[in-house]
C-alpha cells in the first residue's frame, strides 16, 4: 500500500493511472513463494525469500533492480540465483546484499558516493551485480539510508560505508568512503541490531542499550539536542527502559522498550511521532501514550514520514496493526477521508485486516512512501484476499511474533547451539568444516561472547547480576569439548580462546559499561583452561591463561569489583571455578623449567586479587582454596619471603597463598 508511481509496490500499475494505493492489496506474484523479508526505498523495493532468492520491482534508472528495464511487478535477479542471500537493503537508487554462505557483500545501482562499498568499482555497469572481494568479515545484516549503509557482521563488528556528510558512518570524521570501515566506538560491544535513517544511524546491543549517530537536525538521535554526531553516542534516556527493537524513518526514530512501550523522537511535522501534535523537532525519546493505553508493542517500523506498530491488545489479547503519520500516498492503508486534512494522522489508527491473517513482519524504509506487510494465514481458513508478501504459516519458521525478532544471531543461543551440534555429530565433510569454522568465529569474538548465553529478562546488567546464564555456558562448552569429540573442533576452540584472550590483554575492550565485561565470565567456564583436561586437549592453554590473567589485572578496580561481585550472587562453585583455573596456572608457571618471573608475578597477583575479592564477598570460599602447594614447594620461597618482609606494600605476596604446614619453614 502507498505510492506506486514507479511500480515499487510490485502489483502493477492501474489502467486509470492512479499511482496511489490506499488499501492493502495482495501480491499474487508471491503466491508460490515464501517471503522472509522485504526492503524498500523511494522508488524501488526488494523481497527476499526463505530460499535466499531476491526479487525486485520499481524504478531502474540507476540499475538498482539488478537487471535491465523498469518493472512494475517483482522479478527475480537471475544473475545471483546460484548464490543464496542472507540480507538485503535498499537506498536511493541502489541495492546492497549479503550472501548467505560466505557473508560476501554484493551491490548494484548507484555508487557515486561509495554506497555500494565496492571501492573504486562502483561506477561501471550499473545493472550488473558486483561482488566485494576485499572484506575479511562475513556480513549478516544490512541497513541502508539515503546514500550510506551500516552492516552487522557475524563477528559482531559493525561496518559502515557510503556518504558521510553528517557523520552517519560513525567513524570519527565527515569523510565519505567506498570501502567498508569498522565503527570504532562499537568495537567489542554486543551489537545485535543496526538501523539506518535517511542520514542517521542506530545500533542496539544485547543488553538493550541504544546508540545513535549522524544527522540530528530534528533530534532524531534522541540525545537531547540538535547537534550532529560523527561517533556513536549512547541514548541515555533509553538506558533505564532498555530497547528490544529499533526503527528509523527519514528524520525520525522509533524504539520499543523491554516492557513493550513504544518511543518516538525526531521530526514530527507529519505526525510521524504519534503524539497527537505536529512537532518539527523532539530531541528526547517520548512514550507514544496512545499505544501504551492499548497494550504491549511487539514490532515497530518507520517510513519516510510515517510509522507503524504491531500491538498486543491487553483486553482482547489480539495483535493489531496501528499506523500514523503522513498518509497522502496511501502508505497508512487509510482512506483520505479518514486523515487529518486528507493527508496525515497525528495519532495511531488501527488498520482493519482480514481476521484470518496474522502479521509476521511490517516493512517500510527511511525514504519510502509505501508499506509492506508480511502475513501468514491462520490454519483452517481458505485463501481469500491477502496483502503484500503473503506467507503461508505452515511454511514460515518465523510465524510467531516476539520482541526479539531482530536478534540476528550475532549472539550464541545455548539451546540452538546444542541442537545444531548434536544434529551434526558424526557428520562429515562440508557440514563439519562449516561447524568448525562457525565455532572458531563465534568464540574468538569479544562482541559475540558479550552478547551470548543471556537470560531472556531482565535485559540489563546490575551490580548483582550480569544477565549471563552460566549454566548454559557450561553446557555449551561441555558439548563442544566432551560430547563432539572432534579434534579439529577442540583445536579451533583453543585457538579462538587464545585469540580472544590476546585481544582482551591488549586492552582493546572498552570498560565504560558492564555489558562489555560479560566475556570474562564466559571464558572462565572454558574447560580447556583446566588442568585435568589441558594436557590431552589443548597444548596452548598456558598462553591463553597468561593473556587472560593480564587482561583481568589490567581492568580498572571498579570493573574488577563488579566482575567478581556478579559471582558473589551465584552459587560458590562459579567463583570456585575461577580460583581453580588460576591455581592451575600458578602451578604450571612455577613448575616449568626457566620460568618467566613476570608470568609468576602476574599469576600470584591474580590469586591475591581473588583472595581480596573473596574477603569482600564475606568469604564465600574457605581459605584453603587459596593455598598453593606449588608456591610452598618453590625453591625460591625463602627469597620471596624475605622480599615480602621488606616490601609489604607490594600488591601481592606468595606467603598469602602458603600451605599452613609450609609457612613454618620460612619463620
Amino acid at each position: 500500500m502507498g505510492n506506486n508511481s514507479d511500480g515499487q509496490l510490485g502489483c502493477g500499475i492501474a489502467e486509470d493511472d492512479d499511482d496511489k494505493v490506499f488499501a492493502p492489496c495482495e501480491l499474487h506474484a508471491f503466491d508460490s513463494v515464501n517471503i522472509r523479508s522485504c526492503s524498500s526505498s523511494l522508488k524501488h523495493s526488494i523481497w527476499l525469500s526463505y530460499d535466499g532468492l531476491v526479487y525486485t520491482s520499481g524504478d531502474n534508472d540507476s540499475g538498482q533492480l539488478g537487471r535491465a528495464g523498469k518493472r512494475a511487478k517483482p522479478f527475480k535477479i537471475d544473475s545471483i540465483e546460484h548464490m543464496p542471500v542472507e540480507s538485503t537493503a535498499a537506498g536511493n537508487g541502489f541495492t546492497v546484499l549479503a550472501a548467505k554462505l560466505d557473508g560476501r557483500l554484493m551491490g548494484v545501482g548507484r555508487g557515486d558516493r561509495g554506497q555500494l562499498g565496492m571501492g573504486g568499482a562502483d561506477r561501471d555497469d550499473k545493472e550488473r551485480v558486483k561482488f566485494s572481494s576485499a572484506l575479511d568479515e562475513q556480513l549478516l545484516n544490512l541497513s541502508a539510508g539515503e546514500s550510506h549503509c551500516i552492516a552487522l557482521c557475524r563477528s559482531g563488528k559493525v561496518l559502515a560505508f557510503g556518504e558521510n556528510k553528517h557523520g552517519q558512518l560513525g567513524v570519527g570524521d565527515f569523510v565519505s568512503t567506498a570501502t567498508p570501515k569498522p565503527v570504532p566506538t562499537l568495537s567489542s560491544r554486543p551489537v545485535v541490531q543496526v538501523c539506518c535513517g535517511g542520514a542517521h544511524s542506530l545500533a542496539r546491543t544485547a543488553t538493550g542499550l541504544l546508540w545513535s549517530w549522524g544527522c540530528n537536525e530534528h533530534g532524531q538521535l534522541g540525545l537531547g539536542d540538535l547537534k550532529p554526531r560523527f561517533r556513536p553516542e549512547q541514548v541515555k534516556a533509553m538506558r533505564v527502559s532498555r530497547c528490544v527493537d529499533v526503527a528509523a524513518g527519514n528524520r525520525h526514530s522509533l524504539s520499543i522498550s523491554e516492557k513493550g512501550l513504544a518511543f518516538s523522537f525526531g521530526a514530527g511535522g507529519s505526525g510521524q511521532l504519534g503524539s497527537g501534535g505536529i512537532a518539527e523537532a523532539e530531541p528526547y525519546p517520548k512514550v507514544i501514550e496512545a499505544l501504551k493505553e492499548i497494550g504491549t508493542c511487539l514490532q515497530i517500523a518507520g517510513g519516510h514520514s510515517h510509522s507503524l506498530a504491531v500491538v498486543l491488545n491487553q483486553d482482547s489479547l489480539r495483535e493489531n496493526l496501528y499506523v500514523w503519520g503522513l498518509g497522502s500516498s496511501g502508505q497508512l492503508g487509510i482512506p483520505r477521508e479518514n486523515l487529518h486534512e486528507k493527508k496525515l494522522s497525528p495519532l495511531p489508527q488501527k488498520l482493519r485486516l482480514d481476521p484470518s491473517l496474522k502479521i509476521v513482519s511490517i516493512c517500510s524504509g527511511p525514504l519510502s512512501h509505501h508499506t509492506f506487510l508480511i502475513v501468514s494465514r491462520t490454519a483452517g481458513t481458505e485463501s481469500r484476499g491477502g496483502y503484500p508478501g503473503t506467507a503461508r504459516e505452515s511454511l514460515s519458521p518465523r510465524a510467531s511474533l516476539g520482541p526479539f525478532r531482530h536478534s540476528l544471531h550475532t549472539a550464541i543461543d545455548a539451546d540452538e547451539l546444542l541442537h545444531a551440534l548434536r544434529s551434526l555429530k558424526g557428520s562429515e565433510g562440508i557440514q563439519q568444516t562449516a561447524l568448525v569454522k562457525a565455532v572458531g568465529a563465534a568464540f574468538s569474538s569479544v562482541s559475540v561472547l558479550n552478547a551470548s548465553f543471556r537470560r531472556p529478562s531482565p535485559l540489563g546488567t546490575t551490580a548483582e547480576s550480569s544477565g549471563v546464564d552460566l549454566l548454559k555456558v557450561r553446557k555449551a562448552y561441555h558439548t563442544l569439548v566432551f560430547e563432539m569429540r572432534n579434534a579439529d573442533l577442540i583445536n579451533t576452540l583453543g585457538r579462538a580462546t587464545v585469540s580472544i584472550c590476546d585481544e582482551l590483554a591488549k586492552q582493546r575492550v572498552p570498560t565504560d559499561d558492564p555489558e562489555t565485561l560479560c566475556v570474562f565470565l564466559v571464558l572462565f567456564e572454558n574447560p580447556l583452561l583446566l588442568a585435568e583436561h589441558r594436557t590431552s586437549l589443548f597444548a596452548g592453554f598456558h598462553v591463553a591463561l597468561q593473556r587472560l590473567t593480564a587482561a583481568v589485572l589490567s581492568l580498572p578496580k571498579d570493573s574488577q569489583k563488579l566482575l567478581f561481585g556478579w559471582l558473589k550472587h551465584l552459587p560458590s562453585e562459579y567463583f570456585g571455578r575461577v580460583v581453580n583455573v588460576m591455581q592451575q596456572y600458578v602451578t604450571y608457571v612455577l613448575t616449568q623449567p626457566g620460568q618467566n618471573q613476570g608470568d609468576v608475578s602476574a599469576a600470584v597477583m591474580m590469586l591475591q586479587t581473588l583472595w581480596d575479592a573473596n574477603a569482600e564477598m564475606d568469604g564465600i570460599l574457605p581459605e584453603w582454596c587459596f593455598q598453593s602447594l606449588a608456591i610452598s614447594q618453590s625453591a625460591d620461597l625463602q627469597e620471596h619471603y624475605r622480599q615480602w618482609q621488606q616490601q609489604q606494600s607490594l600488591v601481592f605476596s606468595y606467603c598469602r597463598a602458603l600451605e599452613v604446614s609450609e609457612s613454618g619453614e620460612v619463620l
